[in-house]
Order: structure tokens, then C-alpha cells, then sequence
């Protein structure tokens, strides 16, 4: 892999990231690197998002494995390439990219199809990960509950409210299980998904025309799609993730609740968050994620 060219402080990083990989499996009996799966190198990727590695050093080790198979493919050590499919994440300002109000407006009035409707609000009005959407069974969802309430008002008029309940329980790696409350709006997309989502045995809560579980690279895609359409740039599946989070804060909800809901080990996590409500976002001041 022409390590000899790179800095001694360099080829010493690439090594241990690769040694730390090849561990991994070792302890999965994968010895050969012809049994090495895409789902193997997803599972560790999502074990490393756990750890709440820096973004760059989380790209830096995505990069290296991808560079590792694609040598392996090459001197025929391996006959496909199981790391060609991941995508690293993009790089990103210090900032977590925030949507306005009128960005989020424009973003959900370009979605019109049931699933990805869903896809779209479970990402935004809960907070959660790509690798946990790629997760949510059918079961993890519990209470979920629209109804209509009617009551008698004056003057002969009536007055007509929702009922809506729901929770999705998340099995995120490398931290705790969690619950996380959807408000209204998740609540209604699910149930209009769910009357529509394809007759399978298969337990996955979001599936394709095919009746397949979706990838996380179709997720990433259906997402990006939709910022296209709605002529959002610079945004992501991450940018959901950050907006919900700020948001949560300007709320009124305290960093210790927000770790919590996040599925983050550490405080430090919240801070970009925190700086953001502080200093104000642009856009924001009139942006309520309902509860």
C-alpha cells in the first residue's frame, strides 16, 4: 500500500486504524478478507460513531479502510470491494449547518410521497442518527395514536382537536437504549406510511418498492434529494440531526436532557449546540419543532 511514502506519524495512524479493524473482526472469526461484508464494515462504523469521534477522525479512518479494500481488490486478495458502497461523512464547518424556518418550510412542502414524508419528519422532530433510522423496526415504535376529538362548544359550534401519542424506542450503538418521544406531526406521517408500506415479513420499519430494508446510502439520498428540490444547499441527513438539537435548546430544554435525547455519552457533544442559541441563529427565532 506504499506506506513507505507516507510520514512516519502518518503510516503509524493508517496502521492502527487498520490493526483496530482487522480486531474487530477477529473477535467475529472473519479471517480472511474474502468473508469481510459491507454489513461488517457498517457495524463497525456505527461502533466507532458511538465512541463520539471527531468528524475528521471519523472521515480519516472511513478513508483508510475504503483505501485498504480497494489495495485488497487489486492484488486479488479480494474478489469485491465491501467498503466501495460507504460513504464518508462530508466535511463540515465548525458549526453544525442549522435550517431556517423557511428552509424547513420549503423542505417539507417538496415531500409528498408517504415514506419518505416520514423518513423525513422521524429524522427531524426526533434527532436521531442515520445509522439508527437504518435500525427502526416496526416494533420499535409504541402508543402510536392519532385520533380526533370532538366537543360540544357554544352557540351550537364544535370544537375539533387531535389526539396524538407516540415514542420511538432507539437501539443506538455504543450508547444506552433511549425513548424518544414524535410529536404531532412524525405521529401522522407514520401512520399515513404505515397504511401504505408494502405487505413483508421483514420487520424493518422503512422499506423500498421492493420490499427491502433501506440502505443507508438510500437514506442519505431520499434526504439529499429533497434539499435539492427544495434548492437548500449545503445540507444532509446530519443537518436534521443538528436543527432538532438546537431547536430542543431554544425550547427550553437543558443540556443534560438534550445528551439524553441525543443518545450522547458526554456533555462536551452539546456545546456547538449550546453556542449557537447563545450567539442566535439567523432564521430561527420563529422555528418550532411542536411537540
Amino acid at each position: 500500500m506504499a506506506l513507505q511514502k507516507l510520514a512516519d506519524g502518518s503510516r503509524i495512524e493508517y496502521e492502527t486504524d487498520i490493526i483496530q479493524f482487522l480486531l474487530s473482526l477477529h473477535k467475529q472469526g472473519i479471517r480472511e478478507p474474502r468473508k469481510v461484508t459491507r454489513r461488517h464494515i457498517s457495524d463497525y462504523f456505527d461502533y466507532l460513531e458511538g465512541l463520539e469521534l471527531a468528524e475528521a477522525t471519523l472521515r480519516k479512518k472511513i478513508i483508510v479502510l475504503k483505501t485498504f479494500f480497494s489495495w485488497l481488490q487489486v492484488k486479488g486478495l479480494t474478489s469485491n470491494d465491501p467498503a466501495a458502497p460507504i460513504i464518508p461523512p462530508l466535511r463540515e464547518d465548525k458549526s453544525p449547518r442549522i435550517l431556517s424556518n423557511e428552509e424547513c418550510s420549503r423542505l417539507l412542502a417538496n415531500v409528498k410521497h408517504p415514506r419518505d414524508t416520514a423518513v423525513i419528519q422521524v429524522l427531524l422532530y426526533s434527532g436521531i442518527t442515520l445509522s439508527e433510522i437504518t435500525r427502526l423496526a416496526l416494533s420499535d415504535i409504541s402508543d402510536l395514536n392519532v385520533s380526533m376529538r370532538i366537543t360540544p362548544g357554544v352557540f351550537g359550534k364544535t370544537h375539533v382537536s387531535r389526539d396524538t401519542t407516540g415514542s420511538l424506542h432507539i437501539r443506538g450503538k455504543g450508547v444506552k437504549e433511549r425513548t424518544i418521544p414524535l410529536n404531532r406531526e412524525a405521529c401522522e406521517a407514520l401512520v399515513a406510511y404505515l397504511e401504505t408500506r408494502p405487505n413483508s415479513l421483514d420487520n424493518t420499519l422503512f422499506l423500498s418498492s421492493r420490499k427491502k430494508p433501506l440502505s443507508d446510502r438510500q437514506y442519505q439520498y431520499i434526504v439529499e434529494n429533497y434539499f435539492i428540490k427544495a434548492n437548500i444547499p449545503n445540507a444532509g441527513v446530519q443537518t436534521l440531526r443538528h436543527t432538532f438539537a438546537v431547536n430542543q435548546l431554544q425550547k427550553g430544554k437543558s443540556p443534560e436532557t438534550l445528551k439524553e435525547l441525543l443518545g450522547l455519552k458526554q456533555l462536551r457533544s452539546i456545546e456547538p449546540y449550546i453556542e449557537l442559541v447563545q450567539v442566535g441563529v439567523q432564521g430561527l427565532s420563529r422555528y418550532s419543532l411542536r411537540r
